[in-house]
């Protein structure tokens, strides 16, 4: 769920400047790259949840995940504070709008999730 999140998130509105508004991607596209990361982590984390089924392959898989959500969480922190200071030499007022927050909970909810993987239930 994490990793959809952090995908959704992606395409809707990240920033907004006045009257302009852009999405993540369109800030990745226009210079910002190392935002490509969030979408290609949260992919492979879709692709490693795909592949590993069983809860030995799952808990063998919890530290690579994990870092697969911290390691895409870094850019994102790089990138708003690269914006938020550019913002301030430029002396424009920037809205952080509901993209940014989608990714950030569903960044969250993927590490944070990531610690159960391949945890067997309590036995009652």
């Amino acid at each position: 769920m994490g990793a959809v999140l952090a995908l959704i998130g992606f395409a809707l509105p990240f920033v907004g400047s006045g009257r302009a508004v852009a999405s993540a991607l369109e800030v990745a596209i226009d210079g910002a790259i190392n935002l490509w990361l969030v979408p290609l982590a949260a992919m492979m984390v879709l692709v490693i949840l795909s592949v590993r089924r069983g809860a030995d392959a799952m808990r063998a898989s919890r530290v690579a995940v994990i870092g697969l959500f911290v390691g895409a969480a870094l850019p994102l922190v790089y990138s708003v504070r690269r914006i938020a200071i550019m913002a301030t030499v430029e002396a424009t007022e920037t809205t952080w709008l509901v993209g940014l927050w989608v990714m950030v909970v569903g960044l969250c909810i993927g590490g944070l999730g990531a610690l159960a993987l391949g945890r067997r239930p309590r036995a009652r």
